[in-house]
């Protein structure tokens, strides 16, 4: 196999990867989200140095697209998070104040 040939297959397997992370981010599966990008890093790593042809810079930005819209989801799921911890505390701080 050419190194183009890997190159690309190697990209589309991270455009995979960053999709069902998006999926996963969704289904509030965070574990198995954190695995796949141990995956999609390995990937990345081997191909890190490859300077992008045309087939490939496509490839490359539906990844940059997808994961845009993946980190937004990751950071409005991180403030959730904290707005729920917030309300958590506030709540047994209320429940011992009460006692």
């Amino acid at each position: 196999m050419q190194d183009t040939e890997k190159y690309i297959n190697a990209l589309k397997e991270i455009l995979e990867i960053s999709i069902k992370q998006k999926e996963l981010l969704e289904q509030n599966r965070l574990g198995e989200l954190l695995e796949l990008q141990q995956k999609r890093d390995g990937l990345i790593s081997g191909i890190k140095d490859y300077v992008l042809e045309a087939e490939a810079r496509d490839i490359a930005k539906k990844i940059l697209d997808n994961d845009s819209i993946l980190m937004m989801k990751m950071m409005s799921s991180m403030e959730d998070i904290k707005t729920e911890l917030k309300s958590t505390v506030g709540g047994r701080k209320a429940v011992k104040a009460y006692r």
